[in-house]
């Protein structure tokens, strides 16, 4: 890929994880950037499988940046994911201030799988919300200076992390891993506290939801009851299913539905931009 790519480290000295890759587009007027949320079960993917997308976006005149957050490994759990994630995308924000001169910038978040759920807890849920901490070394998330995304782009993702009847064994196990304790009675609250329905309502950035035909992790089902609710109090929501792909199939544009989806999203994106013009 020919992208002139900047790498931003959080922290000094770095820390693995904790980092973002950013490219610009050409001259002219630039459309709302986008904040990309990698999937891989939280304890895995990273943000080079973002790398295509990125480009895409890229030469269709936004911004974009690539986020890296630390991955589950028994002791980071979501609610670490969610203060990296804050704080890179806090990073977005003040870089794109100082290029446009915009006091309030328009960021798209997007995600996949379990980067779905993650930018879906950014987008929705006030910073701290979820519990998790806005301090890290020594970065401190300013509550005062937040901007929150201008739209969700929610791809094959979860609404919610409290368990289902024919949830897939694996997911299960990761979403347990994820959240830091199994689940029971006693820990509900806490599954419900990293649940995306908690926090959506009428206040809500405008959502596009994605889902494959041939979804085997996360059903349709929960895409469209996230639509059906959100509407109904208000929100703006939309939720296309995508002919013929599977689990987490748009980190590429190789095939017609791809290259739709990823059409679909540079237009949604478009709306949200004459919608604060208008």
């Amino acid at each position: 890929m020919e992208t002139r790519m900047t790498g931003i480290l959080l922290d000094s000295p770095p820390v693995v994880g904790r980092c973002l890759d950013v490219v610009e587009p050409g001259k002219g007027e630039a459309g709302p950037a986008f904040f990309l949320i990698h999937g891989g079960g939280w304890d895995g993917g990273h943000r080079g499988q973002y790398y295509p997308v990125l480009d895409y976006l890229r030469r269709r005149g936004h911004p974009v940046a690539a986020a890296e957050y630390r991955l589950c490994d028994g002791r980071i759990t979501v609610a670490d994911q969610l203060t990296d994630l804050r704080h890179g995308y806090d990073w977005l924000i003040r870089f794109l201030r100082c290029r446009s001169g915009r006091k309030c910038p328009q960021v798209v978040v997007m995600g996949s799988s379990a980067g779905a759920h993650l930018a879906a807890l950014l987008a929705y849920a006030a910073p701290g919300e979820c519990g998790e901490s806005l301090v890290f070394g020594d970065r401190r998330l300013e509550i005062e200076n937040w901007v929150p995304p201008a739209g969700l782009v929610a791809v094959c993702g979860p609404a919610t992390m409290t368990p289902w009847p024919d949830i897939h064994p694996g997911i299960w196990e990761s979403m347990q891993k994820a959240v830091g304790c199994r689940y029971g009675e006693d820990t509900r609250e806490r599954f419900e506290r990293f649940s995306p329905a908690r926090y959506r309502g009428k206040n809500s950035c405008p959502t596009l939801l994605v889902g494959a035909e041939l979804e085997n992790l996360f059903p349709l089902r929960f895409l469209e009851r996230w639509r059906d609710e959100l509407r109904a109090c208000g929100g703006y929501c939309e939720c296309r299913v995508y002919a013929g792909q599977v689990h987490g199939f748009l980190y590429q544009y190789d095939n017609e539905s791809q290259r739709r989806a990823l059409r679909d999203i540079v237009d949604f994106a478009e709306a949200l931009r004459q919608q604060q013009e208008a």
